[in-house]
């Protein structure tokens, strides 16, 4: 098991430093931007990049400009990040969608930008990742508690969903509203509350509000069904370029939209925008109950779309294979993390 842990002085060093030196330790006779990998080979450094989850994570494969996260992916991307912050910690600051899935956590009673600089994270390990679910196996298919009770007294969930998403009828999946409901009811489990009970379908209908709240998602046409959100809007984080004082870059958020058919399969174009994504796009769904009984729920987009920041790259950015569009090939992802645009949110208990 690798754990990282940086204070908040050391963590804005490392971002100062990783600006400063090209996000890379510069041994004695080489060129700054120089990297070393397992076996010898020369690395590119992190570079800035408007994706919270930074340069060439490789959390995904894409399919005809469509990003598919499976737990394999995660689990590759997550293993790269502990190896590549292990060797050069400063690099850590280029990737905020990792600190907040992994730093300590503090204080789950707020959220808000950028506050894994003083609130902590969500508190999970190398090794939780290999224990991600998903969507069309645990959610749909399997009741089986979500939740898992860890060393430091928390109760974790990860799972990788649509962001609505259609079914082969072409009725929407609701990928974000029922896995969602499914981590409330989980909740209200561990809490000793039956959710079909009259107390307790209450509860969840509260609960479930207030997540979504939280994460700033409103529906596109709401029914006021639980678990149907469908197509959706929702405050996005994305970062800053670097900051001339400190080196440091900061989150921010804007709302985007997730609707269907964003993107034309086959035509080896992209359609999506930092604003408009294709809602068959993937999720991670983090939660976190701590000891004190609070829960906090995350969402982490996964689409692959331009990075404003640079718009010489290709929006592909991580992709290795330039090839024929229509094969599977690793690709990275944005990682903005659902909020209230522009707002700090208090998680209540």
């Amino acid at each position: 098991m690798t754990e990282i842990k940086l204070s908040r002085r050391e963590f804005l060093k490392a971002g100062a430093l990783a600006a400063a030196v090209g996000a890379t330790l510069i041994p004695k006779g080489v060129s700054a931007g120089t990297e070393y990998g397992e076996q010898g080979e020369l690395l590119d450094p992190l570079r800035v990049s408007e994706h919270p989850a930074g340069d060439r994570n490789l959390a995904a494969s894409e399919v005809e400009g469509l990003n598919n996260i499976t737990p394999k992916s995660i689990v590759r991307y997550i293993n790269e990040r502990f190896d590549r912050f292990k060797k050069n910690p400063q690099e850590i600051a280029r990737d905020t969608m990792f600190l907040q899935l992994t730093s300590p956590v503090k204080n789950l009673t707020k959220r808000g930008l950028n506050d894994h600089f003083d609130h902590g994270g969500l508190g999970f390990k190398q090794e939780d990742f290999a224990d991600i679910k998903t969507f069309a196996r645990d959610i749909q298919k399997d009741d089986t508690q979500l939740f898992q009770k860890e060393k430091d007294e928390c109760h974790r969930a990860l799972v990788i969903c649509p962001a609505n998403g259609k079914n082969s009828d072409g009725k929407d999946l609701n990928g974000l509203g029922v896995t969602v409901l499914r981590v409330v009811d989980d909740y209200l489990k561990l809490q000793g509350q039956d959710p079909s009970s009259q107390e307790g379908s209450l509860r969840e209908r509260s609960l479930y509000g207030r997540v979504l709240s939280d994460l700033g998602v409103r529906s596109e046409k709401p029914t006021g069904v639980l678990g149907q959100t469908g197509d959706f809007f929702a405050g996005e984080t994305y970062m800053s370029n670097v900051d001339p004082v400190n080196g440091f870059q900061y989150e921010f958020a804007r709302e985007v939209g997730f609707k269907t058919h964003v993107e034309i399969p086959g035509n080896g174009k992209n359609e999506e925008t930092a604003f408009l994504k294709d809602s068959n796009n993937p999720l991670i769904i983090a939660a976190v109950v701590d000891k004190k009984g609070y829960l906090r729920v995350e969402a982490f987009d996964g689409s692959n779309t331009p990075d404003v920041l640079n718009p010489q790259w290709d929006a592909d950015y991580g992709v290795k294979d330039m090839g024929d569009a229509s094969k599977d090939r690793e690709t990275g992802i944005n990682g903005g993390r659902f909020v209230l645009p522009g707002m700090t949110i208090q998680t209540i208990k």
